[in-house]
């Protein structure tokens, strides 16, 4: 008990900061804040340490990237590979064709049913969250 009163918020900072050098990731390292907190939390609330020394800590920002996306001459050649005479061929042309031209996610995609189709406005609805349609282009 007495060993966990001698953790103070420098000492967590100090150990962080060494991780960090030992090249340990943003998300790693996060994990180990959130980890902390909640051990901290946990002892201040069953009164085994009097304060929590990893409050104070702030957690590390997370880099998001962007999605590598293909170009156009790359779907078409992607969509020439499609064998459109194998079995699922036509379908599977049509799916890429759809994810491409109206912006799905692919999560959206595989629930698509047939009377998510508009096909005189041309249009798919999609996921509820985006609360937006994905215009179809393309022939009749």
């Amino acid at each position: 008990m007495k060993t966990r009163a001698l953790v103070t918020l420098p000492g967590i900072s100090e150990y962080l900061a060494d991780r960090k050098r030992a090249g340990l990731s943003a998300s790693s390292i996060k994990l180990i804040v959130v980890a902390l907190k909640i051990f901290f939390r946990f002892l201040v609330a069953r009164g085994q340490v009097q304060r929590d020394p990893a409050e104070a800590l702030a957690l590390p920002r997370i880099e998001r990237y962007l999605p590598e996306t293909l170009n156009e001459l790359q779907i078409e050649q992607f969509l020439e590979m499609i064998d459109t005479n194998a079995l699922h061929g036509l379908r599977d042309r049509a799916m890429i064709e759809l994810l491409y031209a109206s912006g799905l996610r692919i999560s959206e995609l595989a629930n698509v049913r047939l009377e998510n189709f508009n096909f005189e406005e041309r249009v798919v609805r999609g996921n509820r969250q985006r609360k937006q349609d994905a215009a179809c282009a393309g022939g009749p």
